[in-house]
């Protein structure tokens, strides 16, 4: 039974959110400028669909070339305008949880500040920086410097230093999400039950080699791969300890001038730790293998003042366990995953409805422990350089007998202010 103070949070939770709502829904006028389209003289559209920070085809196609228009391949460039390589990016969220058997909560926070420093510097180089302070202070950084050789839809690329891998950075699914969280698919350190925690979605260190043929790119990465540490992996924050390396391969395909596409892709890893402590650990028991593989894409659909955008991924999980390890008792580990989602962007109006079903089952042939998550939500730019967003999710999870007697069901309502210039 609830408690008043938790009915009235909650009850404060849900006004707050539709306050919000009547915000995003209220028309405005918005044509945020960030740090290229201050150099182009252009507005954010231009390169996002249908709302910052997700690309659009002619976006996707000027980030493959290392930040250049077609008319800038293999020339000079001007870099003496700071304000041309330069953006910030603020995130200001408010988050309610409401919660099977925890007390409910809710919060706002400062998600993050970042500044993004990246811009082509010469004829065939190019760099990409991301400071991100989070809201305890602690700091993220990525630093890649960025080749290419070639023509316009013909040539090669290089990619080298602390990265994102696969997602943020993709296509057809795979880059950032229009609204506020991203597929759990990609997220999620537990796509095996009990197995290997490696989530899709972690920065690494590494290089990158790509050939892009009109609008087709084909790429591998060689990475440092992750550490497990308290049973989370995470990018290697100090020293290669086991100097395995990881493998990504990847397909990605333009299929439309407006923002439709696809991408395969393979991720081979190897990580070493101790099931019982979830440590970093040497020795046979403690080496496992892993692969991660699937298919992501999307179709866009003009339906007159309507844009219709239809999402789709899929990800395959295999652990390869050593017999004599005490992970999952020696026995591979497989699994499966999948998001669909469906975004309705009204021209007119210029917001963005969105729809999503996550259903991770972290072992196949097994019953429980599945996961499934359903999310709506809405954005909007509100006026020059700011966007808020809204989204509600439903959190199933259905527990292994052995763990808990029954299904849980959590709620969370998440809202984001964010500003970019």
């Amino acid at each position: 039974m609830k408690h008043g103070g938790a009915t009235f949070s909650r009850a404060a939770s849900l006004l707050f959110a539709g306050g919000l709502l009547v915000g995003l829904l209220w028309p405005q006028t918005s044509s945020a400028i960030p740090a290229f389209a201050r150099k182009y003289g252009a507005g954010c559209n231009l390169c996002h669909y249908p709302n910052i920070p997700r690309l659009n085809s002619y976006g996707e196609r000027f980030r493959r070339a290392g930040f250049r228009t077609e008319q800038e391949i293999d020339k000079s460039q001007e870099i003496t305008k700071v304000g041309d390589f330069l953006s910030v990016r603020g995130r200001v969220h408010y988050q309610a949880d409401f919660l099977d058997h925890v007390n409910d909560q809710n919060r706002f926070r400062l998600n993050d500040v970042t500044f993004f420093y990246a811009g082509a510097f010469s004829p065939h180089f190019s760099a990409f920086t991301e400071t991100e302070i989070g809201q305890d202070g602690e700091v993220e950084l990525l630093a890649t410097a960025h080749a290419i050789y070639g023509e316009w839809g013909n040539f090669a690329s290089v990619r080298v230093g602390q990265m994102h891998t696969l997602t943020r950075t993709g296509f057809g699914g795979l880059d950032r999400p229009t609204g506020i969280s991203t597929p759990a698919i990609f997220t999620s350190r537990e796509l095996t039950l009990g197995g290997v925690p490696f989530r899709l979605s972690e920065d690494q260190r590494g290089i990158e080699v790509a050939y892009v043929y009109q609008d087709s790119r084909i790429y591998a990465q060689v990475l440092n791969g992750v550490n497990v540490e308290n049973g989370v992996g995470k990018g290697r924050a100090g020293d290669d300890a086991d100097q395995d390396k990881d493998y990504l391969f990847a397909f990605e395909q333009i299929v439309d001038d407006i923002a439709s596409g696809f991408t395969l892709f393979g991720y081979r890893g190897t990580v070493h730790f101790d099931p019982s402590t979830g440590d970093f650990a040497k020795g046979p028991a403690n080496r496992f293998d892993f692969w991660r593989y699937g298919v992501t894409g999307n179709k866009v659909i003009e339906a007159g003042p309507v844009n219709l955008d239809f999402l789709a991924g899929y990800v395959r999980s295999e652990d390869e366990v050593r017999p004599v390890s005490l992970l999952n008792n020696g026995r591979d580990i497989s699994g499966n995953a999948f998001f669909v989602g469906l975004e309705q962007y009204f021209k007119d109006y210029d917001f963005t409805l969105f729809q999503r079903y996550d259903h991770i089952n972290p072992k196949v042939g097994f019953s429980g422990d599945e996961t499934k998550i359903g999310t709506v939500g809405v954005v909007a730019p509100v006026e020059d350089y700011l966007r808020v967003a809204l989204e509600g999710s439903i959190i199933n999870k259905e527990p292994a007998i052995s763990k808990r007697p029954k299904d849980t069901n959590d709620y969370r309502v998440l809202g984001e202010v964010q500003f970019n210039f």
